[in-house]
């Protein structure tokens, strides 16, 4: 299954980083996936994660954002669920990818919904 999670994401990562829009890379998690949605470019990476890309600068350097995004369980029991799944995704994209430039994790509020987002950056020149 791991496998087909990689060709996917490099799938989508060489069409993005020939095809892709440009987006900010400071620019709001949970407002780069609405997007994402409603223009139809959010993919399932599994069961519970959905993730995005987009073209960005960072740095002062053309690189693309990788936004993973999944729902936490509430109530959360401290942090392990979350650590689990970014853990997961962290060491699997740099396998593929490293090295990463940038990795940041974040959580927000939906309505009753809990959401992690794990934004990973790579420049295009490595």
């Amino acid at each position: 299954m791991e496998g087909g999670k990689i060709q996917q994401v490099l799938k989508i990562y060489a069409e993005t980083r020939h095809h892709g829009e440009e987006i900010e890379s400071d620019s709001i998690s949970i407002n780069i996936i609405r997007k994402a949605a409603s223009e139809e470019k959010i993919y399932t990476f599994d069961e519970k994660t959905l993730f995005c890309m987009y073209k960005t600068e960072y740095k002062d350097r053309k690189s693309i954002m990788m936004l993973f995004s999944f729902e936490l369980p509430k109530p959360m029991i401290g942090s392990s669920a979350a650590s689990d799944i970014v853990m997961g995704v962290v060491s699997m994209i740099e396998k593929v990818f490293s090295p990463i430039e940038y990795i940041h994790y974040t959580k927000d509020e939906d309505g009753a919904k809990i959401y992690g987002f794990l934004k990973i950056i790579k420049f295009l020149d490595n």
